[in-house]
């Protein structure tokens, strides 16, 4: 790999006929949506309920009208539905006064009108996501409806009217254009934007490269370099599956041409670029919703995530090191030089962000600086500059990319919309909280599993917020903060995109790697121990800062050492060589004590597992010198 044609990422294509009048059309609608969420974000107003109606009814006409042009000929259907969808904010905007003219009064078109809402956004959801979130969302509503009275006591309810199930979806907070849609037409849209201007600016290309150039000269060489790259990306992109679609088709085959096997580098990627959800600056959509629901300042919530996405990535980087060792690979050709001027969209745009935060701007004005800063500084990167057609295709991909997400969080509030008007979020917490028992570490385990069936059909961030509203609140029992038990759930909702047996990062890395799916994930699994041990250290409160400074030195200074020890473990390999079988598992057990909640326990589990780990390497560079003497 000798230059950076070779080593490009995926930039914004658009894939919209411009020749086309359909396409014309679609950029120019993407165009005016981008428009829209850039002027209210900076200096329009507009009533929340406008603004969530018009984002969420023209994602759902983006969506259909995109759908129809990767149709070709069979256009019309796709866009009669997306003509349809657009009338939704027109109906939204204009119907809201004569409703509050009749006195909150229904009449019999606006329970027409949300009953297609609901149908639009299921489908579009089953069209984008897969069909369990669809499943999901008509059973809520058949349960809200028709269901509730047969069911037996605490899973029962009374029902809902359809009057009342109809308004409420359609006009009231919980519904399709409440809490969820206002985070998905402000943080959402504009930080999905940035990232593909930031893509379209080079920036993907620039710290690819760089951490090629970076990750080959470090232990286990390409198979770091992987992981330096998409931890990098990652931080842009706010996606996993995007993040392993965008770097591993030059990680992956790089890695497999420097000799590893072919599962082992579908792992190594779908591991790294987990880090896409949870690394500032640019985290998943998750974690704009849980700033909200904590009511915690977005720059708050990157900057208490600092620590711990620097543990995931140790873990990462320790178990690739440790695993590469066992692995016969030859080093590769990496990019001659790294154009430095290729970061400068990079550098302006997370310097204009974090400014504007540190000011005191809010998280979305700031963005749209950040988009600004990005688009002026690519004009000092002659491959990259973003002039008129450059912008049509960026809203055009920003639209796709965003209206997904909308969608996905549409049909998940109607499913968090009944858990709240019939009262049930409650009770099926209660009822997770009676059988644990009152153990917190059982309620953890409840919400991991939860989080993992769950993940399998849904997308992360529906994932998260039906676990938040199902899960969250049985932790009031235990006094913990409601941003660290949010942090836990968030990290936790993380874990079926590389946990066996259906594990989508790892089966999108396995695709691009031509390797048998389940080998991949387990190799992911086995990597992103991290995923599974630190959010433990958000209940703690150490690694968050309540607890002082020094209590998250000693809390981030023992997750090292218990991530570096379980990595031991797991691989049987130290830095040194090979780790004795009688002393894999007390590492791997005093390894996993460091995370306790604790502390009396989990600080001489740091003792412990350090002196093990020294002894552990004592012995292996022992025995290779043993062997070397003739």
């Amino acid at each position: 790999m000798t230059s950076a044609d070779k080593t490009s990422v995926t930039r914004p294509s658009g894939r919209v006929d411009p020749s086309s009048a359909a396409g014309w059309v679609i950029t120019g609608a993407a165009l005016a949506y981008a428009g829209f969420h850039l002027w209210f974000a900076t200096f329009g107003t507009i009533a929340d309920s406008w603004r969530n109606a018009i984002h969420v009814g023209g994602a759902l006409a983006l969506f259909f009208a995109l759908r129809g042009q990767e149709e070709g000929r069979r256009i019309a259907p796709w866009l009669m539905a997306a003509a349809v969808c657009a009338a939704i904010p027109v109906y939204a905007v204009v119907m809201e006064q004569a409703l509050y003219a009749r006195n909150d009064q229904m009449i019999p078109l606006d329970m027409w009108v949300s009953a297609a809402i609901l149908l639009f956004v299921l489908w579009a959801a089953g069209l984008s996501g897969g069909w369990v979130l669809t499943g999901m969302g008509l059973l809520a509503a058949a349960y809200a409806l028709w269901l509730g009275p047969f069911l037996p006591d605490g899973w029962g309810f009374r029902g809902l009217s359809l009057y009342t199930f109809t308004y409420r979806m359609l006009w009231g907070g919980e519904g399709y254009f409440g809490f969820l849609a206002s985070i998905s037409a402000t943080y959402v849209y504009l930080f999905v934007l940035l990232g593909v201007v930031l893509l379209a600016a080079g920036s993907g290309n620039f710290l690819v490269q760089a951490s090629l150039r970076l990750g080959a000269r470090l232990p286990g060489g390409p198979a770091q370099a992987a992981v330096l790259g998409s931890a990098a990306m990652g931080s842009v992109s706010g996606t996993s599956i995007g993040n392993v679609m965008a770097t591993g088709s030059v990680t992956i085959p790089m890695m497999i041409r420097a000799g590893y096997r072919r599962p082992f580098a579908a792992g190594v990627e779908a591991a790294a670029s987990n880090i896409g959800q949870i690394a500032p600056p640019v985290m998943g959509a998750g974690a704009f919703i849980l700033a909200a629901w904590t009511q915690t300042p977005y720059a708050t919530v990157a900057a208490l995530s600092i620590l711990p996405a620097i543990l995931y990535f140790y873990s990462v980087f320790i178990g690739v090191a440790l695993d590469a060792r066992k692995q016969d690979w030859t080093p590769v050709e990496i990019p001659a030089r790294i154009v430095w001027r290729d970061g400068l969209p990079f550098a302006l745009a997370m310097a204009a962000l974090i400014g504007l935060l540190v000011v005191g701007y809010t998280p979305v004005f700031a963005c749209c600086g950040a988009i600004l800063a990005a688009i002026f500084a690519s004009w000092a990167t002659p491959a990259n500059q973003i002039g008129p057609r450059s912008l049509a295709r960026i809203a055009v991909e920003a639209a796709r990319g965003a209206s997904v997400t909308a969608i996905m969080l549409a049909a998940a509030n109607i499913v968090v919309g009944v858990l709240t008007m019939t009262g049930k979020g409650i009770t099926f917490s209660a009822m997770i909280f009676d059988a644990a028992q009152g153990n917190l570490y059982l309620m953890v385990l409840a919400v991991l599993l939860v989080s993992l069936i769950l993940g399998m059909g849904l997308p992360i961030t529906a994932s998260y917020v039906i676990v938040a509203v199902v899960v969250g609140s049985g932790f009031e029992q235990f006094g913990l903060p409601l941003l660290a038990v949010h942090l836990m759930i968030y990290w936790y909702s993380q874990d079926s995109t590389v946990t066996p047996p259906v594990a989508l990062s790892a089966f999108a890395a396995a695709g691009i790697a031509r390797a048998a799916p389940f080998p991949a994930s387990l190799v992911a699994w086995r990597l992103s121990k991290g995923l599974y041990a630190i959010p433990l250290l958000f209940l703690s409160g150490d690694i968050l800062f309540q607890n002082g400074p020094m209590a998250a030195a000693v809390a981030f200074v023992g997750a090292i050492v218990g991530l570096t020890g379980i990595a031991m473990a797991l691989s049987s390999r130290c830095i040194g060589g090979q780790v004795p079988v009688w002393l894999a598992l007390p590492l791997g057990l005093t390894s996993a004590a460091t995370f306790l909640l604790e502390r009396d326990i989990a600080v001489p589990a740091i003792g412990a597992a350090a002196m093990l780990i020294a002894v552990a390497e004592y012995l292996a560079r022992r025995a290779q010198r043993l062997e070397a003497q003739p």
